[in-house]
């Protein structure tokens, strides 16, 4: 026969705190996670920071070279007898 371990009233309200606490599906992976075990809303810790780095990394990608002043003019500003879409020539 099977001796029962004896857990004191302390460890018991853990487990079943751990039980019923809210549980956060990851939008990513699908894996199921406690909601304050994460710090993320709608996934896990591990999906979150890649997410984070990728965007991190996207953000550093496709800056042109930044023009200082104005633009220089297009061919359309210089044609005789055309006034452009605000009517200046």
């Amino acid at each position: 026969m099977k001796t029962r371990k004896k857990i004191t009233a302390e460890a018991a309200v853990k487990i079943i705190t751990r039980l019923i606490e809210d549980w956060v599906q990851c939008k990513i992976c699908m894996l199921w996670v406690h909601e304050n075990c994460t710090e993320y809303e709608d996934m896990c810790s591990n999906c979150g920071k890649k997410k984070n780095k990728e965007l991190k990394d996207y953000k550093g990608k496709g800056k042109g070279k930044k023009t200082k002043g104005h633009l220089p003019r297009s061919p359309m500003a210089i044609i005789p007898g055309y006034s452009g879409r605000d009517g200046q020539s």
